[in-house]
């Protein structure tokens, strides 16, 4: 049953009281009685009732509450005053709200799709609040952020993009990247404070551009070349064994050399006693194992101290001979004559200038090219 308000006891106060008074009258004077305003009090409050006879003058009354309490929980009018302040959707708002909800009602399985998402749960929400809480963000750190060199929304896009069009990286990928000997932050670290102490200027970058450096192309030759032949044990092995000049000995050649110097005086005389004077080119085809003048001989118009001597083939040589007979002679005979090796070029000087030399295939028939330079 819920409970009797003040005004609820009130009236059934009077209700008994008018029914009484009704009853009294109509025992002792069986007849009508006219009742003036009647007023009810409770003794415990300032609640009163004024009970009037109606209009009419039937037997009825009017009740006028003269003031009531509210009761407690009551609304007042401070409370509404707050709710009327209160921003509460509008019917205009919650009817495009419907429209929407009608329109594109949510489905069972848009529901399975959003219980499916990885949604942050209450603990997880709680735990970032405490920390928010417990180191909030502050506006220098914000700036330290902002000054940050991020990734932007478009390389982040091609990193994605790059991920889906390549292979994915494996363990075994990753197994040999961990084995690769990369530079680490110590040495890093080395480079850029050698690079702040010593930037690269423009100047020195100039020198380096007009540098003959090793062009791609002539590297990948090399590399082809170490990968087809490469040096083995054995190889190694001979290069030790060679005689190579030692440091002492090489010390020893500087030395000389700071000592007495070459100048460009002497390098200009040299020069000019090795290319000076007209050039006379003489060559012949087919020297033959069997010496004759015609092949075998080379001539020239006036005398050279000075030849260079090329031969396919090997070759017995020889100069200043006085006839073709001795020339024949000569080349015939050990000890009168020289010996060119097969591929040889060789470059002989002489005291005073020859106009002949004759020449001897030893095995094998072959051209001999010989320049006379001065």
């Amino acid at each position: 049953m819920a409970p009797k308000t003040p005004e609820d006891i009130l009236q059934a106060v009077y209700d008994a009281t008018q029914e009484a008074i009704r009853t009294t009258v109509q025992l002792i004077l069986q007849g009508e009685v006219t009742i003036d305003a009647v007023k009810i009090a409770d003794a415990l409050s300032t609640a009163r009732l004024t009970v009037k006879p109606d209009a009419t003058g039937d037997n009825g009354a009017v009740v006028v509450l003269n003031t009531q309490p509210l009761p407690d929980g009551a609304s007042t009018e401070a409370k509404q005053n707050e709710l009327l302040l209160k921003d509460f959707a509008t019917e205009a708002t919650l009817a495009a709200i419907l429209a929407k909800l009608i329109s594109a009602p949510a489905t069972e399985a848009k529901q399975d799709l959003l219980l499916a998402k990885d949604f942050a749960t209450e603990l997880t929400l709680v735990k970032i609040l405490n920390k928010l809480i417990a180191a909030p963000a502050t506006e220098a750190k914000q700036d330290a952020l902002l000054a940050r060199d991020f990734a932007t929304e478009t390389t982040l896009a091609k990193i994605w993009d790059r991920f889906f069009t390549e292979p994915p990286a494996t363990e075994a990928k990753q197994d040999a990247l961990i084995a690769k000997d990369f530079a680490t932050e110590t040495t890093l670290s080395a480079v850029l404070s050698k690079l702040i102490a010593a930037p690269a200027t423009e100047a020195k970058q100039d020198a380096l551009l007009s540098k003959d450096f090793a062009t791609e192309t002539t590297l990948a030759a090399i590399l082809a070349k170490l990968i087809a032949a490469p040096a083995t044990e054995a190889k190694q092995d001979l290069l030790l064994a060679k005689d190579f000049s030692t440091e002492a000995t090489l010390s020893a050649v500087l030395n000389k050399i700071t000592a007495a110097a070459a100048t460009e005086a002497k390098q200009d005389a040299i020069i000019s006693s090795l290319v000076g004077g007209p050039r006379e080119h003489g060559e012949q085809a087919a020297v033959s194992t069997s010496y004759s003048a015609i092949t075998n001989s080379i001539s020239f118009g006036a005398p050279k101290r000075h030849l260079r001597i090329y031969c396919e083939e090997d070759m017995y040589w020889v100069d200043s001979a006085a006839s073709d007979i001795d020339a024949g002679t000569k080349l015939t005979t050990a000890g009168q004559r020289g010996y060119i090796k097969r591929g040889d070029k060789i470059e002989i000087s002489f005291a005073t200038g020859i106009t002949r030399l004759d020449f001897l295939a030893v095995d094998t028939a072959g051209a001999v090219y010989v320049t006379g330079l001065e």
